[in-house]
């Protein structure tokens, strides 16, 4: 890594206004990013909020989105492709439909909430910007070029994630690795010195390990375990195990049974680094997260910064 690059990453960017940049280490907080799927097929809430069942979906999950804010998170992660192992893709046609009319109708219903888009392509990014979003959650960690260009023209925050292979591919074939945490861990510094290249700064990026996401259980496990590592690439680490198969793997539970596996998980994420944590149950994980963190402190501690105590803190 360059000097320069290295300098970089250890100030905050001196420019003004960017639509995003994490602030869960100058708070000292960490903070829930809750899920909203409006896809037809994604492994767990398929369906729920899908366009294709129901002329209200934007209400619907409209509704939810809303439902997750109150509950405690601080994001709401927008997603109309699924990324479970296997899915087809979508067309960029079909993911605009799904997504950008309730990324508009939540920033209409409330103005201060701050939405990731979960999408890889570019005219998705640029459209789910233009709507109100502010963060782009790739699971493909800015491979594309283009994908960087518009982060950084833009000021938008971004999740870099690992991942092997695609959806279609990533739990095929030999998943075997010599060291899955140096493999994950290189990729992640290569990417992030290209997106830093690119004039995306270090405060607008977060770092995730892809749980899941072209790895064998044990891989899933080292990554979790040797979390704390990837601090060093960035200081906001995003950690996404919410009814991940791999605890179903390990206890035989459906993914509507794995709450408690989560939370589990969850906890010791945090333990570990995690700051960031997308989840589908944002009550749940809110409470888990403020009780161990009051446990491990010896006396009440503040809970996962939520939407309402973060724009509190920028009018004091």
């Amino acid at each position: 890594m360059s000097q320069d690059l290295a300098q970089q990453r250890s100030v905050l960017s001196p420019l003004t206004s960017p639509l995003w940049r994490w602030p869960e280490t100058t708070s000292q907080r960490v903070s829930l990013m809750g899920i909203l799927n409006v896809t037809p097929d994604s492994f767990y809430d398929g369906g729920q909020f899908d366009h294709s069942r129901s002329e209200t979906f934007v209400d619907l999950a409209t509704e939810r989105g809303l439902t997750l804010i109150e509950e405690g998170a601080l994001y709401i992660d927008v997603g109309g492709e699924s990324s479970r192992p296997g899915a087809a893709p979508v067309s960029i046609e079909e993911e605009l439909e799904r997504v950008i009319p309730v990324i508009e109708r939540l920033i209409s219903a409330e103005p201060s909430a701050v939405i990731s888009v979960d999408t890889v392509k570019p005219k998705v990014a640029e459209a789910a910007l233009d709507a109100g979003a502010k963060i782009l959650n790739d699971i493909r960690g800015l491979r594309d070029p283009l994908l960087r260009e518009i982060v950084a023209d833009r000021r938008a925050g971004v999740v870099i994630m690992h991942m092997r292979g695609t959806p279609q591919t990533m739990q095929r074939g030999d998943l075997s690795s010599q060291d899955v945490v140096e493999e994950t861990y290189r990729w992640l510094n290569d990417q992030l010195e290209r997106s830093i290249s690119a004039g995306i700064e270090l405060d607008r990026i977060a770092i995730d390990i892809g749980v899941g996401f072209g790895k064998t259980v044990e891989q899933n496990l080292q990554l979790i375990y040797h979390l704390e590592r990837f601090k060093a690439l960035s200081p906001s680490l995003l950690i996404g195990a919410s009814r991940k198969s791999f605890i179903g793997a390990i206890t035989g539970a459906s993914a509507e049974n794995r709450l408690p596996g989560s939370l589990a998980t969850l906890v010791e994420a945090r333990r570990r680094g995690g700051n960031i944590f997308r989840v589908h149950d944002v009550m749940a994980s809110r409470q888990a997260l403020w009780i161990d963190s009051s446990l491990q402190s010896g006396s009440i501690s503040a809970p996962p910064l939520s939407l309402i105590e973060f724009h509190a803190s920028l009018e004091r």
